[in-house]
């Protein structure tokens, strides 16, 4: 009886040990399979955060790059005025400059040359009056 139950129990523990190496090896399938599925969803979610991360990042570039432009724009506008605006002045100084450069007039003549012309235009006038006085009185008659 003895060898009987002790026979029989290393028959049972020999089926044991296989059945525990089976659920052993299932278990180390089973977890690996979870492993390898959990590792392929982590590089589709790595691959989407990168996604999603480099789309912000290029949206918030072309953002900053259109707020330069316009910047840009900008500032140009305001240097096309600010020339336009110093050229027009520039225009009207070099005016004011050729007038004030202008060429002296000629220096006056001499007071005897003066004095000449003054005694003759005066003769003119009396002789002139002379006329309109005599042309006055044939009138009259």
């Amino acid at each position: 009886l003895a060898g009987q139950s002790w026979l029989r129990g290393r028959r049972v523990r020999a089926e044991f040990l296989v059945k525990r190496a089976e659920a052993i090896r299932l278990q180390r399938w089973w977890r690996a399979l979870r492993r390898r599925r959990r590792l392929r969803r982590l590089r589709r979610n790595v691959l989407r955060v990168q996604a999603v991360w480099r789309g912000f990042c290029g949206r918030r570039d072309a953002l900053a790059t259109k707020a330069a432009r316009f910047r840009l724009v900008l500032a140009l506008r305001c240097l096309v005025r600010i020339r336009r605006r110093n050229a027009a002045r520039r225009t009207w100084r070099e005016g004011v400059m050729a007038k004030y450069r202008r060429a002296p007039e000629p220096p006056a003549p001499p007071r005897e040359a003066l004095a000449r012309e003054l005694g003759a235009l005066a003769l003119e006038y009396t002789r002139r009056r002379a006329e309109v006085e005599r042309l006055r009185a044939e009138k009259d008659q």
